[in-house]
């Protein structure tokens, strides 16, 4: 099957092919779409394109909450769920690894920069 994003500029709407599977997921990803190629946008080394490209490592901390959070029945109010938020978070701190590439945070920093000052003076 022939991909059909592979040749569309980073600025183009997704292909009609998406469309003629799942209109919902056309949809979800046409408004997304441009935040979802930022990161091929940036040109960043290869190691910290590889680790931002997945959404792996939100998920490991998402599953990591619902562990630590799971037998919790009754929020008392919004400050208690501030609270253990933040407490499982820096849990959930422990069990994570460094990021692959993360030498390379600085070269990032640079490129969201131009690309934030770049939408403010179109804006």
């Amino acid at each position: 099957m022939e991909v059909p994003f592979a040749s569309v500029p980073p600025s183009s709407p997704p292909s009609p092919w998406l469309a003629s599977v799942s209109e919902a997921a056309a949809a979800s990803l046409a408004e997304a779409f441009d935040q979802l190629l930022t990161v091929h946008q940036l040109a960043l080394p290869a190691w910290l394109r590889r680790s931002l490209n997945s959404t792996n490592m939100i998920e490991n901390v998402y599953s990591r909450a619902g562990d630590l959070t799971g037998r919790v029945r009754r929020w008392r109010n919004e400050n208690m769920v501030w609270r253990w938020s933040g407490a499982v978070m820096l849990r959930a701190e422990k069990g994570l690894r460094r990021l692959q590439g993360h030498s390379q945070l600085p070269v990032l920093m640079k490129a969201l920069g131009r690309l934030v000052d770049s939408k403010e003076a179109v804006a």
